[in-house]
């Protein structure tokens, strides 16, 4: 079977309230990945960018990188393992078709100068371009980086260093998406004390961000594990039967608008599992009419929820 294109859209079963994308669900299916059970952390939500960077990490320490450039209709996907530090699969999608970017016999180790002014690359290459875990040296022979690369993008997991150190000293541990601190990661100051332990978003850190469903949405998801608040609007995904919050570092607050998730011929579940500072929830008239199963619980429950 040629695999260089393969329509993956149309071989996803997308649960209701999953927060990756569908390319990003078929792909880790098809390496044997239970979504279900091993997704851990995820960055996803809808800027309004043109173009919009997810960040995915499961265990124990694979990690998924996605780039979207909404205005041609392009997904490019970078999988990584932090264990092997190896890449094992990139893809780009094109209206809905998938090709194969990478291929690991094509894989070497060199040294590669980056650009005239001396910065350089000494690490896992494809066709002349990092591809795979490496080292970035900047124009003064100082460690920049080290982690995964994709031609000219840190992906998946990386390190920055400080440059102004005697010593090789990190600055950031943590989640990449396409050069952005995207996802959970630790920021250290130049004497290795950790000052930050959390989520970034487009390399910012988001300890207070918020979420907010338009009211009237019905299909479109606008998502952040991240979260510190999330607020779904009015009268939204009244069709689902489905709400589903699992390891929610971050979330403090929930709020759902009215008639939110109301359709009566459902016999629906709403699951809030490993939100440890989630400390208010608020649910609007007329939301869950259909819901008959309510699931509140930590992962040092040892009982059943409900």
């Amino acid at each position: 079977m040629d695999m260089s294109y393969v329509d993956w859209k149309s071989m996803l079963h997308l649960s209701v309230n999953s927060p990756m994308s569908k390319n990003a669900i078929c792909l880790c299916n098809s390496f044997g990945i239970d979504v279900v059970t091993s997704f851990r952390r995820c960055v996803d939500y809808d800027t309004g960018k043109r173009i919009v960077c997810d960040s995915y990490c499961y265990e124990p320490k694979l990690f998924v990188a996605v780039r979207k450039n909404l205005e041609k209709s392009k997904e490019t996907m970078v999988i990584a393992n932090l264990d092997t530090k190896h890449i094992i699969g990139i893809y780009e999608t094109v209206n809905g078709n998938t090709r194969v970017l990478f291929f690991p016999s094509m894989v070497y180790s060199d040294i590669i100068d980056l650009n005239s002014q001396g910065c350089r690359w000494e690490g896992d290459c494809q066709e002349g371009k990092p591809c795979g875990w490496g080292r970035y040296y900047d124009e003064s022979n100082r460690l920049s980086y080290e982690g995964f690369r994709y031609d000219k993008f840190n992906v998946c997991y990386g390190t920055y260093y400080y440059k102004d150190t005697v010593n090789e000293q990190p600055k950031y541990k943590g989640q990449m998406a396409f050069n952005y601190k995207h996802g959970y990661g630790k920021l250290y100051d130049r004497t290795g004390a950790l000052v930050y332990d959390g989520g970034y978003f487009y390399s910012e850190q988001c300890e207070n961000i918020t979420v907010t469903v338009p009211d009237g949405t019905k299909q479109r998801q606008y998502h952040n594990t991240m979260m510190a608040h999330y607020a779904i609007g009015k009268m939204c995904y009244m069709e689902r039967s489905k709400l589903e919050l699992i390891d929610y570092p971050c979330l403090e607050t929930l709020d759902i608008g009215g008639m939110s998730y109301s359709s009566f011929q459902m016999s629906g579940s709403m699951r809030i599992i490993d939100c440890p500072r989630l400390r208010k929830i608020t649910i609007s008239v007329s939301s869950f009419t259909g819901f008959n199963v309510l699931e509140l619980k930590s992962e040092n429950d040892d009982g059943d929820g409900r």
